[in-house]
Order: C-alpha cells, then sequence, then structure tokens
C-alpha cells in the first residue's frame, strides 16, 4: 500500500458492500458500474478512441520548490507541459490530449492570510497557462487556490481546479465540493475558502471529462453524479499519492482516473481497476495511450 493510503481501506469496504448488496438483488456486473454505463447522452462512432493523457509529480514543498513569485512558478508549470509533451511525442508520436496538475499549483504554502495567498485566474494565470496549452495543442488541467470576486461582495476563495482547451480559452472550471477539515483548532473548511455545488462535465473532442479535487475522493456521491452524466475520464488534482480508493472507483464506475500529486506517484488508473501507469520519480511526467472504447 502506497503511504497515506489507509483512507482507502474504508472506501474499499463501502464499495464491496455495495457491489454485494447489488449481487444479492441479481446484479452480476458491479452495481454503478451497470446502473451508470449507459446513461451518456452523447453517442459516439465505434471504434478505438485513442486518448494520450500526461500527469506529473509536481513538488510544491519548499525545500524542493521554493517559492519565487507567480511568474515563476507559471514558468515551472509551462516547462513541466513541454516536458509531459516530449514524452507523449518520444513514446507515442504525438503530443498528449490531456496534462494535469495538482492541487495548490500555483500557491505559495505558509504564514499568510489565505486571501492573501490566493490568486485570480484572470490576467497572468489565464494568459500564460493558455498560452501554453495552445502551443502543445492539449487539454490542460490546472488547480490552484482561486480568488474569485462578485460584484458588489467581498472577494473570496475557492479551490478551483481549471480546463483549458487546445486553443488556450478557459473550457470551464470545477470547485472543490467537499472541502477539507484538516486544522482541528479551526471551524472553517480549508481556511475558510468557498465550496462549490456542481459536478460538471466537460465535452472534450475526445470524450466526456470531469474534474475532483483530492478530499473529493472520499464520496460515493462524487462518482454517482458524474457517473449519471457519462463521464468517461476524470481529472483528480490532489495532494494524496492514495491508490487503492482510486482503484476501486474506477472499477466501480467504469472510468480512467488520472491522479497529479505533489509527492510519492502520480498515476493513471483505468476501467479494471488497474495502474495502467505510473511515476514514482521526484518531479517525474508519465503520459500513457488509453482507449476510452475499452470501457464498453
Amino acid at each position: 500500500m502506497v503511504r497515506g493510503d489507509a483512507g482507502g481501506l474504508n472506501a474499499l469496504l463501502r464499495l464491496v458492500r455495495s457491489d454485494q448488496a447489488a449481487h444479492s438483488c441479481g446484479m452480476t456486473y458491479p452495481a454503478a458500474a451497470a446502473r451508470f454505463r449507459r446513461s451518456s447522452k452523447t453517442r459516439r462512432p465505434e471504434g478505438p478512441r485513442k486518448v494520450i493523457v500526461g500527469t506529473t509529480i509536481f513538488s510544491l514543498f519548499d525545500e524542493a520548490h521554493p517559492w519565487r513569485g507567480l511568474d515563476y512558478r507559471l514558468n515551472e508549470i509551462a516547462g513541466r507541459v513541454d516536458a509531459i509533451a516530449a514524452d507523449a511525442r518520444r513514446r507515442y508520436g504525438r503530443g498528449p490530449d490531456l496534462a494535469v496538475f495538482p492541487e495548490n499549483s500555483l500557491n505559495p504554502r505558509g504564514a499568510g492570510a489565505l486571501i492573501e495567498r490566493a490568486v485570480p485566474l484572470e490576467g497572468r494565470v489565464a494568459d500564460t497557462l493558455g498560452a501554453k496549452a495552445r502551443e502543445q495543442g492539449t487539454w490542460l488541467v490546472v488547480c490552484f487556490n482561486r480568488l474569485e470576486k462578485e460584484k458588489g461582495r467581498r472577494p473570496y476563495v475557492t479551490n478551483s481546479a481549471v480546463l483549458f482547451d487546445r486553443k488556450g480559452r478557459v473550457a470551464g472550471v470545477y470547485r472543490k465540493v467537499f472541502l477539507s477539515g484538516n486544522n482541528p483548532k479551526s471551524v472553517q473548511l480549508e481556511g475558510g475558502k468557498r465550496p462549490g455545488t456542481e459536478f460538471p462535465v466537460f465535452e472534450t473532442d475526445f470524450g466526456r471529462l470531469g474534474i475532483l479535487i483530492c478530499w473529493d475522493l472520499g464520496y460515493d456521491e462524487v462518482f454517482e453524479a458524474y457517473a449519471a452524466q457519462g463521464t468517461e475520464i476524470l481529472a483528480w488534482p490532489t495532494m494524496s499519492p492514495q491508490t487503492l480508493a482510486p482503484r476501486c472507483y474506477a472499477r466501480r464506475y467504469n472510468l480512467y482516473l488520472v491522479s497529479a500529486t505533489p509527492r510519492d506517484n502520480a498515476s493513471i488508473f483505468d476501467p479494471m481497476g488497474g495502474i495502467a501507469a505510473m511515476t514514482t520519480e521526484p518531479d517525474g511526467v508519465v503520459t500513457h495511450e488509453l482507449d476510452l472504447d475499452y470501457r464498453r
């Protein structure tokens, strides 16, 4: 078991009990997968749909990557996108369709108020990351503590994963729904971030993509919401390198799941609950060509 994976045991037990209950009702296929497999409203042509996905261990800890400002961090991420693209071309002869980065990729850690460490999407973030997605012709998921503003209201912070399309445009945003209560001395979740309320599915040119962030993984409701919308791939920016629970959920809900972490491993899980590809090298990248029709 990978370090930090103890929480996966409870998830495994829940999934096993659910499938046992389904079997007792005459369902021989894992309950959730059978229930939601046919739910996609988009009719796609038969035949292999090959998709190259890439991910990375992107260290966020000061000893490995000291914070040198937002522009420096954006350039680090841009350079890592280049590394993912180079690996994909070396292995498969073309660039990636999707690249994923970890939770909190753009924010300094440590002291200071949350709102002071959050960054807006508009401006440098959208310009730099959009340009890199356009240059490499890839969809790109980058997660960070985002400073948001609404007219007539005080600014607030969300834990957001932003999706850029191949032309560098912002295709959508997922805001973490299940914020973690990791400070026993505080009644606030993640320092006072505002939780999301939706599980949007993004229609890309290769398939239906959903996003969850770190602690979201511990809740069946997340996967049921995505499966009901016909999601085929889930991007999982996270601080956790666990592998057991992601394998269980990928198997139960018949989908691919791509993790991006700051330590230990970054992995690609397949619909059979296997680890299709993984890197354990510090600051390593991994790419993998998968077939979305393998889910059928």
